[in-house]
Protein backbone atom coordinates (compact mmCIF):
# COMPACT_ATOMS: atom_id res chain seq x y z
CA UNK A 1 0.00 0.00 0.00
CA UNK A 2 1.43 2.74 -0.97
CA UNK A 3 0.57 6.33 0.53
CA UNK A 4 0.26 9.06 -1.77
CA UNK A 5 -0.70 12.75 -0.76
CA UNK A 6 -3.99 12.78 -0.76
CA UNK A 7 -4.51 9.37 1.25
CA UNK A 8 -1.90 11.21 3.59
CA UNK A 9 -4.18 14.27 3.24
CA UNK A 10 -7.32 12.71 3.93
CA UNK A 11 -5.50 11.05 7.60
CA UNK A 12 -4.47 14.26 8.63
CA UNK A 13 -8.02 15.77 7.74
CA UNK A 14 -9.70 12.57 9.95
CA UNK A 15 -7.37 13.29 12.63
CA UNK A 16 -7.38 16.23 12.52
CA UNK A 17 -11.64 16.40 12.68
CA UNK A 18 -11.38 13.63 15.14
CA UNK A 19 -8.94 15.77 17.77
CA UNK A 20 -11.91 18.22 17.33
CA UNK A 21 -14.43 16.84 18.04
CA UNK A 22 -12.89 15.55 20.90
CA UNK A 23 -11.75 18.96 21.99
CA UNK A 24 -15.76 19.99 21.47
CA UNK A 25 -16.90 17.46 23.97
CA UNK A 26 -14.27 18.31 26.95
CA UNK A 27 -15.41 21.98 26.23
CA UNK A 28 -18.91 20.69 26.44
CA UNK A 29 -18.17 18.71 29.48
CA UNK A 30 -16.56 21.80 30.83
CA UNK A 31 -19.84 23.64 30.47
CA UNK A 32 -22.00 21.43 31.97
CA UNK A 33 -19.95 20.77 35.10
CA UNK A 34 -19.51 24.80 35.34
CA UNK A 35 -23.52 25.17 34.43
CA UNK A 36 -23.84 22.69 37.83
CA UNK A 37 -21.68 24.19 39.77
CA UNK A 38 -22.97 27.95 39.39
CA UNK A 39 -26.10 26.87 39.99
CA UNK A 40 -24.78 25.02 42.72
CA UNK A 41 -22.83 28.37 44.21
CA UNK A 42 -26.44 30.18 43.27
CA UNK A 43 -28.48 27.77 45.91
CA UNK A 44 -25.41 28.11 48.49
CA UNK A 45 -25.87 31.88 47.82
CA UNK A 46 -29.04 32.20 48.47
CA UNK A 47 -28.92 29.63 51.43
CA UNK A 48 -26.70 32.03 52.49
CA UNK A 49 -28.41 35.20 51.66
CA UNK A 50 -31.30 33.89 53.68
CA UNK A 51 -29.51 32.95 56.82
CA UNK A 52 -27.16 36.19 56.87
CA UNK A 53 -29.53 39.42 55.17
CA UNK A 54 -32.02 38.54 58.07
CA UNK A 55 -29.33 38.56 60.80
CA UNK A 56 -27.80 41.87 59.54
CA UNK A 57 -31.46 43.23 59.22
CA UNK A 58 -31.55 42.63 63.34
CA UNK A 59 -28.67 43.62 64.43
CA UNK A 60 -29.08 47.04 62.70
CA UNK A 61 -32.24 47.10 64.08
CA UNK A 62 -30.27 46.37 67.49
CA UNK A 63 -28.21 48.77 66.87
CA UNK A 64 -30.62 51.72 65.95
CA UNK A 65 -32.69 50.97 68.72
CA UNK A 66 -29.96 50.81 71.21
CA UNK A 67 -27.94 53.84 70.17
CA UNK A 68 -29.76 56.46 72.00
CA UNK A 69 -29.68 54.40 74.81
CA UNK A 70 -26.30 54.01 74.54
CA UNK A 71 -25.53 57.56 74.00
CA UNK A 72 -27.40 58.22 77.30
CA UNK A 73 -26.30 56.02 78.80
CA UNK A 74 -22.74 57.48 78.30
CA UNK A 75 -23.72 61.34 78.96
CA UNK A 76 -25.05 59.65 81.84
CA UNK A 77 -21.69 58.44 82.58
CA UNK A 78 -19.86 61.30 81.70
CA UNK A 79 -22.15 63.94 84.23
CA UNK A 80 -21.54 61.10 86.84
CA UNK A 81 -17.31 61.22 86.39
CA UNK A 82 -17.85 65.02 86.48
CA UNK A 83 -19.91 64.96 89.89
CA UNK A 84 -17.31 62.65 91.35
CA UNK A 85 -14.29 64.50 90.04
CA UNK A 86 -15.93 67.75 91.51
CA UNK A 87 -16.95 65.88 94.96
CA UNK A 88 -13.29 64.33 94.99
CA UNK A 89 -12.12 67.98 94.65
CA UNK A 90 -14.08 69.47 97.29
CA UNK A 91 -13.57 66.67 99.62
CA UNK A 92 -9.73 67.46 99.27
CA UNK A 93 -10.51 71.10 99.71
CA UNK A 94 -12.45 70.08 102.95
CA UNK A 95 -9.80 67.38 104.46
CA UNK A 96 -7.04 70.25 104.00
CA UNK A 97 -9.19 72.62 105.51
CA UNK A 98 -9.80 70.50 108.20
CA UNK A 99 -6.16 69.19 108.53
CA UNK A 100 -4.70 73.07 108.76
CA UNK A 101 -7.51 73.23 111.73
CA UNK A 102 -6.57 70.06 113.54
CA UNK A 103 -2.79 71.53 113.02
CA UNK A 104 -3.51 74.95 114.39
CA UNK A 105 -5.60 73.45 117.25
CA UNK A 106 -2.34 70.97 118.23
CA UNK A 107 -0.07 73.94 118.31
CA UNK A 108 -2.74 76.22 120.30
CA UNK A 109 -2.89 72.83 122.76
CA UNK A 110 0.35 72.81 122.59
CA UNK A 111 1.29 76.16 123.89
CA UNK A 112 -1.62 75.88 126.62
CA UNK A 113 -0.25 72.67 127.88
CA UNK A 114 3.51 73.93 127.80
CA UNK A 115 2.01 77.24 129.97
CA UNK A 116 0.12 75.17 132.06
CA UNK A 117 3.25 72.68 132.84
CA UNK A 118 5.40 76.10 133.13
CA UNK A 119 2.82 77.46 135.83
CA UNK A 120 2.78 74.11 137.52
CA UNK A 121 6.33 74.12 137.82
CA UNK A 122 6.61 77.86 139.40
CA UNK A 123 3.60 76.91 141.29
CA UNK A 124 5.70 73.88 142.71
CA UNK A 125 8.86 76.22 143.08
CA UNK A 126 6.53 79.13 144.95
CA UNK A 127 5.29 76.30 147.49
CA UNK A 128 8.65 74.91 148.23
CA UNK A 129 10.39 78.17 148.90
CA UNK A 130 7.46 79.40 151.09
CA UNK A 131 7.09 75.91 152.82
CA UNK A 132 10.76 74.88 152.87
CA UNK A 133 12.61 78.57 154.15
CA UNK A 134 10.13 78.79 157.20
CA UNK A 135 10.86 74.88 157.92
CA UNK A 136 15.05 75.44 157.50
CA UNK A 137 14.52 78.50 159.74
CA UNK A 138 12.45 76.40 162.48
CA UNK A 139 15.07 73.42 161.61
CA UNK A 140 17.91 75.41 162.05
CA UNK A 141 16.40 77.29 165.73
CA UNK A 142 15.55 73.59 166.77
CA UNK A 143 19.88 72.62 165.82
CA UNK A 144 20.67 75.48 167.80
CA UNK A 145 18.79 74.84 170.39
CA UNK A 146 19.29 71.17 170.54
CA UNK A 147 23.34 72.44 170.62
CA UNK A 148 22.60 75.00 173.50
CA UNK A 149 20.81 72.48 175.78
CA UNK A 150 23.50 69.90 175.18
CA UNK A 151 25.90 72.18 176.02
CA UNK A 152 24.24 73.52 179.41
CA UNK A 153 23.80 69.74 180.00
CA UNK A 154 27.24 68.84 179.70
CA UNK A 155 29.71 68.57 182.88
CA UNK A 156 31.42 71.56 182.48
CA UNK A 157 35.65 70.93 182.67
CA UNK A 158 37.23 72.47 184.78
CA UNK A 159 39.93 75.11 184.52
CA UNK A 160 42.95 74.10 186.26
Amino acid sequence: MQWNTETLLIVFVAFTGFAVFMQACVLLGILISMRRAAKSALVVTEDFRATVVPLIQSTRELIERSTPQFLTATSNLLELTDGIRSETAELRRNLADILDRVHRQTVRLDGMLASGLDSVQHAAEVVESAVLRPVRIVNRVVRTANAMLDAYRSPRRSDK
